[in-house]
């Protein structure tokens, strides 16, 4: 099948075309040029404040047949979460280019994912819950990645690796949400712990430590000790965002 037609199929959310991209990070990395199949879903993901039908577009081919197209007509997908993967796939390439292209386009799932009071992700609450912990996994493995190619690639690539961390970290409530999840218990949080299984809330949690204390880590290598406790003071209280963590972080 031509690039071009397999992106425009993950445009339009075709169940078959979107779950095979999900299954194969070289697919993700052969077909991903300036407009590939990553962005396709990355502008996908930028509407999950809208209904999954709104979000999907249908202009092109919509349900018509379509001789060249082994199954007959687009089937369009029922959940969100194989972008969640096709997204974890891509940052699992280890590539800054990719990593960056990821963490600068995805403000609005960060919006939808960290916000654990509404836990509505494309107008669903079970698309959140089965979403979140893929979510919570791309973040910690996208966090973790760059940090750990930043203290060893060259001079070129710790640049770029640099930018991810700190465009990541721009994203409004993301170090607030590492703490969050560190509470994701029964005791703490019933309301998700009642829907989330066990397991799940386990993991969670575990993502929100490590993550938290990633960012204490880096900052430590970076900043030196007296930004670290100007950090621990930022992460423990609730009236501070994200932006004022990072801009006190770095700006002294």
């Amino acid at each position: 099948m031509p690039t071009t037609k397999f992106v425009q199929l993950v445009k339009e959310g075709d169940r078959v075309t979107t779950t095979l991209l999900s299954s194969c990070s070289e697919l993700i990395k052969g077909s991903d040029k300036k407009n590939g199949a990553l962005s396709a879903v990355l502008g996908l993901i930028q509407r999950c404040d809208e209904s999954l039908d709104e979000a999907v577009d249908d202009t092109v081919f919509g349900r018509e047949e379509l001789p060249w197209l082994p199954w007959g007509e687009v089937a369009k997908l029922e959940t969100p979460l194989p972008w969640i993967t096709i997204l974890e796939r891509a940052a699992d390439l280890e590539e800054p280019s990719c990593s960056l292209k990821i963490v600068e386009s995805i403000g609005p799932l960060v919006e939808c994912m960290c916000d654990d009071m509404t836990r509505q992700f494309f107008k669903s609450n079970q698309h959140w819950n089965e979403s979140i912990y893929p979510f919570a996994r791309l973040i910690y493995n996208l966090f973790r990645t760059s940090i750990r190619q930043y203290s060893y690639a060259n001079e070129s690539e710790t640049e770029d690796n640099m930018k991810v961390i700190d465009t990541l970290l721009k994203h409004n409530c993301l170090v607030r949400c590492f703490i969050q999840w560190g509470f994701w218990d029964s005791s703490n949080r019933p309301d998700i712990a009642n829907e989330l299984n066990a397991e799940v809330c386990e993991s969670i949690v575990e993502i929100g430590v490590m993550s938290a204390s990633l960012l204490i880590a880096i900052t430590a290598k970076l900043r030196g000790r007296k930004q670290v406790n100007l950090l621990v003071v930022c992460l423990l209280s609730t009236k501070n965002t994200i932006q004022t963590v990072w801009c006190r972080m770095w700006k002294y």
